[in-house]
């Protein structure tokens, strides 16, 4: 709201001014806005390694979200090419309007996913964007901005299409498309190893705890564990919304299943836990999987390994009996 204020009070000063002392206002303007969106990205990808920027629950949730990767680029880096592309371009008519209207309908589809699709709202996102429509509406206070404004609309159209398209009609293996395995937001745990696995578990469920104690002595090997608890026995919701709970506070997940496991922790429950739980009991059923615990292995075979004791088999190098395999197209799991 204050970018667009102060974009509205630059708009009344430059109707005081000549031509060409508008244009050079204005892109000191937009060459300021700029720096500032690039700072704020790069800051970001500096501190991604400690969750970015934004630590709120609307940031937290966008991040876990299949939606911060296009064609497999994280969003931030995207966004500082793009902002380092608008200050090359800046001394340019055409190709930067250009470059700007495409990065503002780019911004008008993330607002759109984060308020209907997703339905939070990541500040950190919000402020990137409203800096790139504060960038565009100061540029309006040119007379040449003005002229003519078919080529930027045009532009913010094929922008917002374009990012809309990317996600929902990927083009090869390259494509960002929103996998059901990453459906929702993820609770994910990132290590040292090159093993990527999702572990479905009941809170009540001994061999569950059993299957828990193989993967914790095997963390090393993993690249990324997706812990995705759910309520198979009728008793269970309370607390695997207790694990949920846990999570989104911040609690780290290993820790959080041996909290809630066998035991009935008095967890308040916080907001986005339900839902969770709900998407992970979906994915479940569309798996065609009825027990627990299964564990997911995303590599070339896409193996789905149920009960503890395949698990156990697997790490061993000691499993000989056949197991489903996920579909060979579900969302390229040799990637």
């Amino acid at each position: 709201m204050t970018d667009l204020l102060l974009s509205y009070k630059i708009l009344i000063e430059m109707t005081y001014r000549s031509p060409r002392q508008v244009l050079r206002r204005v892109r000191n303007w937009q060459a300021l806005f700029l720096l500032c969106g690039l700072a704020l990205v790069v800051v970001d990808i500096y501190l991604s390694s400690q969750g970015g920027i934004c630590q709120s629950e609307g940031c937290r949730t966008v991040a876990a979200s299949p939606f911060t990767r296009l064609y497999g680029i994280p969003l931030p880096w995207l966004g500082a090419a793009f902002f380092s592309g608008s200050i090359l371009l800046l001394p340019t008519k055409r190709p930067f309007t250009t470059l700007l209207s495409l990065g503002v309908g780019a911004s008008f589809y993330f607002v759109f996913l984060q308020l209907v699709v997703l339905r939070t709202i990541c500040h950190f996102c919000i402020a990137v964007e409203g800096i790139i429509f504060a960038t565009f509406l100061v540029g309006l206070a040119s007379r040449e901005g003005r002229r003519s404004l078919t080529h930027p609309v045009l532009a913010i159209l094929i922008g917002f299409l374009g990012v809309h398209a990317a996600y929902t009609l990927p083009l090869g293996k390259g494509g960002t498309e929103v996998c059901p395995l990453d459906r929702g937001r993820v609770v994910l745990w990132e290590g040292p190893g090159e093993e990527r696995v999702q572990f479905f578990f009941d809170p009540h469920c001994p061999p569950c705890g059993e299957a828990f104690e193989v993967l914790q002595s095997h963390r090393e090997e993993f690249s990324q564990v997706a812990f995705r608890c759910v309520a198979v026995h009728p008793d269970s919701e309370k607390d695997a919304l207790a694990f949920y709970s846990l999570v989104i506070e911040g609690t780290d997940p290993w820790e959080a299943f041996e909290r809630v496991h066998g035991k009935e922790p008095e967890v308040p429950l916080k907001a986005g836990a339900r839902n969770m739980l709900r998407l992970s009991q979906v994915l479940l059923q569309e798996l065609g999987l009825e027990e627990v615990p299964t564990l997911l292995v995303l590599g070339r075979e896409g193996e789905i390994l149920v009960g503890r004791r395949s698990i156990e088999d697997h790490f061993e190098g000691t499993l000989t009996l056949p197991t489903p395999g996920l579909a060979p197209d579900i969302c390229d799991p040799s990637g």
